[in-house]
């Protein structure tokens, strides 16, 4: 019979994933600093959790953090892939071999990844630390969009196509556009994903004036129903379709909205420092998103 360890902690959750309802789940992946839980019985926006140790500077939107470092490491040390977790309000159930993990839960805090949605203007973006950022730093070069010969082209035509005519007011280009970005490239979170999402967050924080516009997360969407990409990169579609990203987003949203420019470059480094090019794939996809949006109101004009 498993000998039975008793373990405690606090956690810091994501308010994506509030309120914490009872789950049963199974390790997925394990990494150097945490490891992904998946519950495949329901669909909802719990059914992966990323755990981690206590880390301000790397709040999932799928995030629970241990306050405890050491049951943190315990867990961690004694984890093994397909191994169960029961999760519940007031304590966890590690199920590890040989000895089973009882962590109690002093007390559970959430943390912000809602995005404040349409408080920005082109007007204010185009004089924001936001845009001193993108345009000073050599995003193409470090993406994924500049190593790899296929990603290259796709960013490419996007940059071709732009030319032409604005993208926004075209709804059979861009869509197409858009379908072949999906689940492109490498990783758990294909570069062509990371674009989008980063067209995404950009959308969704700023001011729809133009009701003609064609709305990128709502092309994504549709497009998700044919054809698909990993399962972390469409968890992270779901969140965005709700209108949640991972925590630096809503702190960099939080600075540009209140012109506060000597905090605005340190989130966009945490953006930009996310796994080996997401980040900057990303910050490709904002800076992408933005010139459409100046495009439309050069046409506008």
């Amino acid at each position: 019979m498993n000998n039975v360890r008793k373990l405690r902690t606090s956690l810091e959750v994501s308010n994506y994933l509030s309120p914490l309802s009872e789950q049963v789940y199974v390790v997925e992946s394990i990494y150097e600093q945490g490891f992904n839980l998946k519950e495949n019985s329901t669909k909802s926006n719990q059914d992966r959790v990323y755990i981690s140790c206590q880390a301000p500077l790397k709040r999932s939107v799928m995030g629970i953090q241990l306050t405890n470092e050491e049951t943190f490491q315990v867990i961690l040390a004694n984890l093994r892939l397909g191994e169960r977790l029961h999760l519940k309000e007031k304590s966890w159930r590690v199920y590890s071999r040989p000895v089973v993990l009882e962590i109690a839960l002093d007390e559970v805090h959430f943390y912000d990844c809602e995005l404040p949605s349409g408080k920005l203007y082109l007007t204010d973006i185009r004089t924001s630390e936001l845009m001193t950022y993108i345009e000073n730093s050599n995003l193409l070069e470090q993406s994924a969009f500049y190593q790899l010969a296929p990603l290259h082209h796709l960013y490419q035509e996007w940059i071709e196509e732009s030319e032409n005519s604005p993208l926004l007011l075209d709804s059979v280009k861009i869509t197409r556009l858009i379908q072949k970005m999906i689940g492109k490239g490498l990783g758990l979170t294909p570069s062509g994903d990371d674009f989008l999402q980063g067209m995404m967050v950009m959308e969704a924080m700023m001011s729809q004036e133009n009701q003609g516009m064609v709305r990128i997360g709502h092309a994504v969407k549709q497009l998700l129903n044919q054809y698909t990409t990993s399962q972390v990169s469409l968890n992270y579609y779901d969140a965005l379709f709700s209108g949640y990203a991972n925590q630096a987003w809503v702190q960099l949203a939080h600075a540009l909205i209140h012109h506060d420019s000597s905090q605005a470059p340190l989130f966009l480094q945490r953006i930009e420092n996310y796994g080996h090019t997401s980040g900057k794939d990303m910050l490709l996809g904002v800076k992408m998103y933005i010139k459409l949006r100046n495009d439309l109101e050069g046409f506008n004009e």
